[in-house]
């Protein structure tokens, strides 16, 4: 409760450096690559208010 709230720019920030080390990529990757173990990821395409997801 007595920690300090970060602005949105101390997020863009430090989203932009993680992008550029692809640490954001091996991030996303693992929870990725256990929904493929259990055989939870489809190939077909779904559309929800008109964005692709």
């Amino acid at each position: 409760m007595d920690d300090v709230v970060r602005v949105p720019t101390v997020f863009t920030k430090n989203s932009q450096r993680l992008i550029a080390q692809n640490a954001v990529v091996e991030l996303l990757n693992q929870p990725v690559a256990k929904a493929d173990k259990r055989e939870l990821l489809s190939g077909d395409h779904i559309s929800v208010y008109g964005t692709l997801i």
